[in-house]
Parts: structure tokens; C-alpha cells; sequence
């Protein structure tokens, strides 16, 4: 029955604006509610959540924890950046109903692109200050962990300080019912626009 209401509703539309998305007179609450609550979710790195309201509930996977500290670094970065705008109101399409969203998030490339060149930059200048072997390599003649783990952490914390550029995406965002629920469909184009380009 939504449905045929829908396909109704999308006709007259048509007819009357044609070339224009048809807009609905009183979309449902529940879908309007869904489409702000999945994106506040999403923007304050509860994808746990979030993943509750995407139909057929995928793992969005995207809330991992990289595994070394520069990565965790920028990954966390890259989740507070995340803020949305709805754009407009809710419009029926084919399948349902949809709505405009704009992603809007730290680009990851540009703090990514200069970070080998920072380290390397970090590490001979701890070098050239060094007033022992000790203070650089360990028993096995390695760099000392410490010492690494420092030098990523400053050469991020400078990549973060200097290099963030924010960009965003305007996803249409599908809204079904199944079962008297309104659930989202994480497309292609979400999941890009939520990982900063990782789920590509």
C-alpha cells in the first residue's frame, strides 16, 4: 500500500514539476527521525549504532582501531572531523524515499602524503643531537621502540597541525521500510563518504 501511495505521489509530481525530484507533502516521522539519528551516530564514531539502522544491519567495519599509533592517530582525527548537513527534505524515488546529505570530513591524503618525508626529517634531527649510541639503537642494535614511537607521534601530531584539508560529499541516502521499520541502505557511495575513501 506505501508502495502504491509513493508511486502515486511520484506520477502527480511529475506531471506537475517535471524534471524536479517529487518532494513529499508529510513524509513519516520515523523516516525523517532515522536519517538524522543514523548520521549523529555516524559523526560522533558510534557505528556500533549506527550499523542498527542500515538495513540488513552490515558491519560498517570502519570503527576498528588501526593497529599502530600514527594510524590510530589519524583514524580518530579523521572520525571527530565528521559532520553532515541535511540538504533539503525527504523525496520519493523508486524504492522508497532518499535523502540529500552532505558528508563533510578531513581529508585523509593530504595528512597521509608528507608523513614519511616528516619522519625521516624527525628522525635525523634526534640524530644529529644524539650525544650517544644509546640514546638511538638498543641492545639489538635497533632503533629503541621509544624512540619511534615518539618520533611517529610528533611527526603526526605536526601532520594534523598543518596539513588537514576538509572536503565533503553529498550522498543521497535511501530510506526503506521493512517490517514497519524504516531502515538506511549503506551504499557504495556512503560507506566512501563516512571512511574517508578506507572502505574503497
Amino acid at each position: 500500500m506505501l508502495a502504491a501511495v509513493l508511486a502515486g505521489t511520484a506520477l502527480w509530481a511529475a506531471m506537475r514539476f517535471p524534471g524536479q525530484e517529487p518532494a513529499l507533502l508529510k513524509p513519516p516521522a520515523e523516516a525523517v527521525a532515522l536519517a538524522e539519528e543514523l548520521m549523529e551516530a555516524v559523526c560522533s564514531g558510534d557505528f556500533e549504532r549506527a550499523e542498527t539502522m542500515l538495513y540488513g544491519q552490515p558491519e560498517l567495519g570502519v570503527d576498528r582501531q588501526p593497529a599502530d599509533v600514527a594510524g590510530t592517530m589519524i583514524w580518530n582525527a579523521y572520525v571527530n572531523s565528521l559532520d553532515y548537513e541535511l540538504m533539503g527534505e525527504l523525496y520519493a524515488t523508486d524504492h522508497g524515499l532518499a535523502q540529500d546529505v552532505k558528508i563533510i570530513f578531513m581529508e585523509l591524503p593530504t595528512v597521509t602524503a608528507n608523513l614519511s618525508t616528516r619522519t625521516h626529517q624527525l628522525l635525523n634531527e634526534v640524530i644529529a643531537a644524539a650525544e650517544d649510541v644509546s640514546e638511538l639503537y638498543d641492545e639489538k642494535n635497533e632503533y629503541r621502540e621509544d624512540l619511534v614511537m615518539d618520533i611517529l607521534h610528533r611527526a603526526v601530531t605536526q601532520a594534523l597541525e598543518e596539513d588537514v584539508r576538509y572536503s565533503y560529499r553529498v550522498v543521497q541516502l535511501q530510506l526503506v521500510c521493512r517490517d514497519s521499520q524504516w531502515k538506511a541502505v549503506a551504499d557504495r557511495a556512503f560507506l566512501d563518504a563516512i571512511s574517508g575513501g578506507i572502505s574503497e
